[in-house]
C-alpha cells in the first residue's frame, strides 16, 4: 500500500539540465522534487525507486498520463526515452492541504465533476486509477486560469487481459489505506472502474466532514439526507451496490444539491421514490416517524418505488428493518411497516431481483422474530407458501441466516397443508 515505508533509498541521480532546489516528498516508490530546468523554469521532477517493478508501473504512468491527457488531468511536460524520470507543473497545492474553513458544498462538487472528468477516458479504456486521494488531487494554476486535476498514475491498472507486464501479485493490496475500496485489499488486480467511485465518494465525505476515513468506514456529513444517501451508496462495501460509475454517481450528487430537500412525509405524498430511498438510508432518521409515515404509501405504489431503482430500493428497506429491529417500537407502531416489508420483498421478486429480495428477507424476518409480530409472521408464511422455484428456497435460506427458522417454524406448523404449499414451506413446517 501507499502508506508503507520501506527504507529509504539513495535518491536518484539528478538527469542532466536540472538543478533541485527542493525535495517535495520521497517513499519506496519514488522521488518527486522541485527542480529548475535549463530553460529557468520551476518544474516537478518524479522519479521511481530502484525496482524492475516500480520501473514499469513508472512507464505506464507516464503513458497512461499522457494516453488521457486532458484538461483536468496533470500534464506530463517532459520525459526520457527509457522513462527514468518525467517533470510536471508545479501545483499550487493538493486537495489535502486546502484549509478547513475553505472545505464546504462547492469545493466537494467541483473537486467531484474535475475527477469525473478525468478519469472518465481512462475507464472507456478499461484502466482504474486505484489511488484517489487529496494528495492526488491538485490545484493547478497558470497564467490563463485555475483548475484542479488528477495526478499520479502509477497505480492505474489495466484492463483485463492487456496486461502485458502482470505488476499487482495475488493477494497483494494497492492504494492508500484510509481512502481504497474493500476489494483493493483482497487481490487489487480485479479491481474496477467502481473502485475509483468508492475513493471518489470517500474524498467527497472527507471534505463535508473534515474527517478522514478509517478502512472499512467512511463517515458520512450531516445535515440534508439526500447527500448522506447519495455518498453511502458510493462508499457502500460491495462494489455492486455502488454506482455504476463516476458520472452517476457525480450526477446523483448535483441532484442533492438543488434546493427544497423533501421531508419523508412529503416524499411519500409526491410520490418522489428517489429521495425516499435517499431518507430511509440516513442513519439519523427517526424510527418512529418511518413507522408512523412509511405505511402510508399504498400497495399499488410498492412495485413503482422498486421499479424507480431497485437496488438502491433493496438498500433502503434493508436499513429501514435492521433500523427498525435496534428500535424500542413494539406493537401496533411495528405491524403496519413489517406488513409493508412482505410486499416490498414481493416486488423485488417481481422486478427480478432475487438475491436482493433475499437480503432484505434477512433483514425483515429477523425484525419480525425479534419483535413477535404474529400478522406479519402470518404474512410471511404466506409468502413462502406461494413462493414458487428457487425463490421458495432463498426465503428458507433467509430465515436460517437471520436466525428465525424456528420462530416461523411454529406459524408453519399449525397452517392447514394445502396443495399448493412450496416445497420450502413444507420443509419448514416438518423441520
Amino acid at each position: 500500500m501507499n502508506q508503507r515505508r520501506g527504507k529509504r533509498s539513495i535518491l536518484p541521480i539528478l538527469p542532466a539540465g536540472f538543478s533541485v532546489i527542493r525535495e517535495i516528498a520521497s517513499s519506496y516508490i519514488s522521488t518527486v522534487r522541485l527542480v529548475r530546468d535549463a530553460d529557468g523554469d520551476e518544474v516537478v521532477l518524479k522519479t521511481p525507486s530502484e525496482s524492475d517493478t516500480r520501473t514499469r508501473r513508472f512507464e505506464r504512468e507516464i503513458t497512461t498520463t499522457r494516453d488521457h491527457a486532458g484538461y483536468h488531468v496533470m500534464p506530463v511536460l517532459r520525459s526520457d526515452a527509457n522513462f527514468s524520470w518525467f517533470t510536471m507543473p508545479k501545483a499550487a497545492r493538493s486537495l489535502w492541504e486546502v484549509s478547513e474553513s475553505d472545505k464546504d458544498w462547492h469545493l466537494a462538487l467541483t473537486v467531484a465533476q474535475a475527477v469525473a472528468d478525468a478519469l472518465r477516458p481512462v475507464h472507456g479504456a478499461g484502466q482504474v486509477h486505484r489511488d484517489l486521494k487529496p494528495q492526488n488531487i491538485l490545484w493547478l494554476e497558470t497564467r490563463e486560469e485555475a483548475r484542479w486535476v488528477v495526478s499520479d498514475f502509477g497505480e492505474v491498472r489495466n484492463p483485463a487481459g492487456l496486461t502485458t507486464h502482470q505488476l499487482t501479485r495475488p493477494d497483494s493490496a494497492v492504494g492508500t489505506d484510509q481512502w481504497m475500496a474493500p476489494e483493493q485489499r483482497a487481490y487489487a488486480h480485479d479491481a474496477t472502474p467502481v473502485a475509483d467511485v468508492y475513493a471518489l465518494g470517500a474524498v467527497v465525505a472527507w471534505v463535508l466532514t473534515n474527517t478522514v476515513p478509517s478502512p472499512w468506514h467512511v463517515p458520512l456529513p450531516r445535515g440534508d439526507a439526500r447527500i448522506r444517501g447519495v455518498l453511502a451508496r458510493a462508499t457502500t462495501l460491495r462494489p455492486s451496490d455502488r454506482f455504476p460509475d463516476l458520472d452517476a454517481f457525480v450526477s446523483a450528487l448535483e441532484d442533492s444539491a438543488t434546493p427544497a430537500a423533501l421531508d419523508l412525509a412529503s416524499a411519500i405524498d409526491a410520490r418522489a421514490f428517489i429521495e425516499l430511498n435517499a431518507l430511509l438510508l440516513d442513519p439519523q432518521l427517526d424510527m418512529y416517524e418511518v413507522a408512523l409515515e412509511l405505511p402510508r404509501l399504498p400497495a399499488a405504489e410498492i412495485e413503482p418505488w422498486c421499479e424507480a431503482d431497485p437496488s438502491a430500493f433493496a438498500r433502503a428497506a434493508r436499513a429501514t428493518f435492521a433500523a427498525l429491529r435496534a428500535s424500542d417500537l413494539f406493537g401496533s407502531k411495528t405491524d403496519r411497516l413489517m406488513m409493508q416489508g412482505v410486499d416490498i420483498v414481493r416486488a423485488l421478486f417481481r422486478a427480478g431481483k432475487d438475491e436482493e429480495a433475499e437480503r432484505v428477507a434477512i433483514d425483515l424476518f429477523a425484525a419480525i422474530a425479534e419483535k413477535d409480530q404474529w400478522d406479519p409472521a402470518d404474512e410471511v408464511i404466506r409468502l413462502i407458501g406461494g413462493a414458487v422455484g428457487h425463490r421458495g428456497d432463498l426465503l428458507e435460506s433467509a430465515a436460517f441466516a437471520s436466525g428465525s427458522r424456528d420462530y416461523f417454524q411454529a406459524f408453519a406448523a399449525r397452517r392447514s397443508p394445502r396443495g399448493t404449499d412450496s416445497p420450502a414451506l413444507r420443509r419448514l413446517r416438518h423441520r
